[in-house]
């Protein structure tokens, strides 16, 4: 069993990598 919380820090990070990602490729194709 996996708790909450050590499931968010290691979820939480890798969100955030993968969103700067997607608004520099969108800022790059011009969307934004």
């Amino acid at each position: 069993f996996i708790h909450l919380k050590d499931l968010l820090k290691k979820i939480v990070p890798f969100k955030r990598q993968v969103y700067r990602q997607v608004i520099a490729y969108f800022r790059k194709e011009g969307y934004l």
